[in-house]
């Protein structure tokens, strides 16, 4: 299976595949891919090309206007129908790991049918969900599946990536590959930060109580509940009190809450009581971002 990725959306993103070939033999009389899936598919017996590699491209093509395309280098080593064709215990096979599972973790084995014996290596992509940095080992010998770099459930949730087994008799060596697919579990890894480290506003004096003052917003990049956000507000930092004649006082200590109250879902400020400038010109406070 040939296999590419557009990042693009919609049809601009739709990727086909299609043969593309140079060489004198006419790759159409015997082969085929399928469109839609990147499937490889014999259409005739192979039988007059035993011993043969055949040489071709695979051309990606996406659906926007005007298409674009690339095209991969492909093998297929034409073998006798005796030879030692390695097959995977499984079609396929997966884990599932959270984000922060040590290095050095060992993740489970892919295996040979019974009675096979060869060596086993990973085929990194060119992507990173594919492996392209060599976040997973796979043991030579056992087929054993290793983490030997961290990984970042926000960087990558999943990563997909091919093994390939191999046989050799008489020189002849014989691959075949299957699909392996890593599954990154999100931990609560990430706390909420502000859009900015301080918010100024100014409301005017004698405006009603639940009047808007301003919206605070912070982010978590962590998915699910990890990752909403609930807001409320800290203690009163300072106020400028105006103890002067005439001026207004409290019948009793100032509190964040005494004045102001936060949306814990949307993050708007609002007054809890009519602003007195003369009473109090300023407040500071905290306001506090916590996730679920």
């Amino acid at each position: 299976q040939i296999q590419a990725t557009d990042p693009d959306a919609g049809s601009n993103g739709r990727v086909t595949y299609s043969l593309y070939s140079e060489a004198r033999l006419s790759l159409v009389d015997v082969l085929e891919v399928e469109p839609d899936s990147g499937w490889m598919m014999t259409k005739s017996s192979m039988d007059h090309l035993q011993g043969t590699v055949l040489s071709f491209f695979v051309k990606a093509s996406d659906c926007g206007s005007p298409a674009k395309h690339s095209l991969v280098s492909a093998f297929i080593h034409v073998v006798s129908p005796d030879a030692l064709v390695p097959s995977f215990s499984q079609p396929q096979y997966s884990f599932t790991i959270p984000e922060d599972t040590a290095v050095g973790t060992a993740l489970g084995s892919v295996y040979m049918g019974p009675g096979q014996t060869g060596f086993f290596t990973a085929v990194g992509g060119e992507t990173l969900d594919s492996n392209q940095g060599g976040t997973f080992l796979v043991e030579r010998e056992t087929g054993l599946i290793s983490l030997v770099k961290p990984v970042d459930y926000e960087q990558v949730s999943v990563f997909r990536f091919k093994v390939s087994a191999t046989t050799r008799r008489d020189l002849i060596e014989c691959v075949s590959t299957v699909d392996l697919e890593v599954k990154i579990l999100d931990m609560n890894d990430n706390k909420p930060v502000f859009e900015t480290s301080t918010y100024v506003a100014t409301v005017m004096e004698g405006m009603p109580a639940g009047t808007r003052v301003i919206q605070v917003r912070a982010l978590d990049p962590d998915w699910g509940s990890n990752g909403q956000v609930t807001y409320s507000l800290g203690p009163l930092l300072t106020h400028n009190l105006d103890l002067t004649k005439g001026a207004r006082s409290f019948s009793s200590p100032a509190t964040t809450s005494s004045v102001f109250a936060i949306d814990s879902k949307t993050g708007w400020i609002t007054t809890v009581t009519a602003m007195d400038h003369e009473a109090c010109s300023s407040y500071s406070f905290e306001a506090v971002a916590s996730d679920l």
